[in-house]
């Protein structure tokens, strides 16, 4: 059970535009499912912001065995090197 001010800012990550999952608790699913409209049946679900991936940027090369890694695309075009691409990795979340 999430406590009031738990439940309070998923309320108003909710109002600025958050969106929320849902989940039954003691269910045999143990997955998250997106809600366009929570009605925060507090007794009866349990919610949750949705979560946002990580991103990185790795400046990766061909000849060189090391990397750059930088959680901005600015920052890590800034040091790459000139035998160098940067990639994007993009997390994937467990629903």
């Amino acid at each position: 059970m999430k406590s009031l001010r738990e439940r309070t800012a998923i309320q108003q990550a909710f109002l600025d535009g958050a969106e929320i999952d849902y989940i039954v608790p003691n269910d045999s699913s143990d997955l998250w499912e997106k809600t366009p409209n929570p009605g925060f049946l507090w007794h009866k679900y349990d919610y949750r912001v949705k979560p946002k991936p990580m991103v990185r940027y790795i400046n990766m090369y061909k000849d060189i065995s090391n990397e750059f890694i930088s959680e901005s695309r600015e920052h890590a075009r800034e040091n790459l090197g000139r035998s160098g691409k940067t990639v994007k990795f993009i997390e994937a979340l467990d629903d």
